[in-house]
């Protein structure tokens, strides 16, 4: 139960070997929801309609409440089609993708205890869970609104790698949020035990995190290449798309690090348990 580094390496690359066709509807899944949410965000910020509506309103205030013209009008009801389209992806996303989070932990431990589950079924395991996970995603998310001060519409573009090794080390922090709400299904202060039981082993918590993590190298790369190719937001959509479909990929990756980090604090923590009981 003592993992080092290099075994969790290892177990987790024959997990994700072993279980990739098992999870890859929900791996595509994932990556089509990121993309949907992706693209939309991508036609609101470099639509010409809300460009003008922006410019317009910043010149004169009231021209929001004015009398529009026939193209303001048009240019309007763009504007209000990119939002709602926005809008019920953010929905979808905020519905679907922390269900498949929770299932895929739930999925890997039940692979580790041998026991025979399939994803359908660890996704279904998730109801009484979902409603908690996600409160516990906003109140992570409000403590890194700090670090979106970095990449105020003035600031220069490599400021937004500062936001994200903040928002990289904020998630690593709580990183066993999920395994413990996944796993243990109403444990009482999530947080301070998420925080208690990563502190022993957060070195390499780090390392796994920034390699296998969604938030880590990929977020990273995908902040530089959105830098470089600020003047160019097709290019910066591509490269947008591609750290989608590789935080995709690793969605097992991910899951198995969490579980085994999740299985060798519990363990150390409370020694007497048994393998069974994880």
């Amino acid at each position: 139960m003592n993992f080092t580094l290099k075994q969790i390496f290892g177990i987790s690359f024959k997990f994700l070997r072993l279980n990739c066709a098992k999870m890859l509807p929900y791996m595509l899944i994932y990556f089509v929801l990121n993309e949907a949410l992706t693209v939309s965000l991508y036609f609101i910020t470099t639509s010409g309609a809300v460009q003008n509506i922006m410019q317009q309103a910043a010149a004169d205030p009231n021209v929001l409440t004015a009398t529009v013209t026939a193209d303001q009008a048009q240019q309007a009801g763009q504007v209000t089609l990119l939002m709602s389209v926005a809008l019920v992806f953010s929905l979808l996303w905020l519905f679907v993708i922390p269900r498949i989070n929770l299932a895929s932990l739930i999925y890997t431990k039940r692979e580790f205890d041998g026991e025979r589950l399939s994803f359908s079924q660890a996704m279904g395991c998730t109801y009484g869970k979902f409603l908690r996970y996600v409160g516990y995603l906003l109140l992570i998310f409000l403590v890194t609104i700090p670090g979106y001060t970095f990449v105020a519409p003035d600031s220069p573009p490599w400021f937004g790698i500062i936001t994200t090794i903040y928002i990289f080390f904020v998630n690593t922090l709580f990183c066993l949020v999920a395994p413990l709400i996944a796993l243990e299904g109403r444990p009482r202060a999530v947080i301070p035990q998420a925080i208690r039981m990563v502190s022993g082993f957060f070195p390499q918590t780090v390392v796994l995190m920034l390699i296998f993590a969604g938030y880590g190298v990929l977020a990273l790369a995908g902040t530089v290449l959105d830098a470089v190719f600020a003047a160019d937001s097709a290019a910066a959509l591509l490269c947008d798309s591609a750290v989608n479909f590789c935080t995709a990929v690793i969605l097992p990756l991910g899951a198995a690090v969490q579980v085994l980090i999740y299985t060798r604090q519990t363990h150390i923590q409370n020694p007497n348990i048994s393998e069974g009981q994880q």
